[in-house]
């Protein structure tokens, strides 16, 4: 377990902070707490995740609880936060993964972070409509197997994406800047 805390020498002597404990069940970039305040503390796992069994015992100690998007963030979990838990928050865009009615009944925010993955989703979506289009999963497949690829000038074209119709479902901000990003790709008349 990594405790991260952050202290600041300039607070009044003798005054005590309350100290705000966020479990994370991820090992995320430790950067990714740097512009907390200074009376947060953030408890990591070691290795890759936390069990459920960990988490169970480490909550009741903590004000906060950020889960990653594919864990189960169940009654077990939410009852072992006790009166202290007063907030889980998802790391991505849903909380499928959060039992949000048995969380709200017992007074708990559940939030989540959807705007940390918009550019990576969009740059993604980009990514792989330019690998269709030109084929560079099939080639590559072609490549590593007996029958190789062959060259020539049309055996391996695909399909370019200029002058095409890109239909964009939901305004989500992944959908806006996944337009946006193509729109930056044209080239100008």
């Amino acid at each position: 377990m990594l405790i991260l805390r952050k202290t600041n020498e300039s607070y009044n002597e003798g005054l005590e902070i309350m100290k705000i404990r966020i479990l994370v069940t991820y090992n995320i970039l430790k950067e990714s707490f740097t512009e907390a305040p200074d009376n947060y503390e953030f408890i990591l796992p070691s290795a890759p995740t936390f069990t459920k069994a960990e988490i169970i015992e480490r909550l009741p100690e903590c004000d906060g609880l950020l889960s990653m998007f594919n864990f189960p963030i169940d009654k077990d979990i939410i009852d072992a936060g006790g009166s202290r838990l007063k907030i889980i928050s998802n790391f991505g865009v849903g909380f499928n993964n959060v039992d949000i009615e048995y969380a709200k009944s017992k007074g708990i925010v559940v939030t989540n972070t959807p705007d940390p993955v918009v550019e990576p989703t969009a740059e993604l979506a980009f990514a792989l409509m330019s690998a269709l289009s030109r084929r560079v999963t099939e080639c590559n497949r072609k490549l590593q197997t007996h029958d190789a690829i062959r060259w020539g000038v049309m055996e391996n074209l695909g399909t370019g994406l200029y002058n095409k119709t890109l239909g964009i479902v939901g305004e989500t901000g992944a959908g806006k800047t996944t337009t946006a990003l193509a729109c930056m790709n044209q080239v100008p008349d």
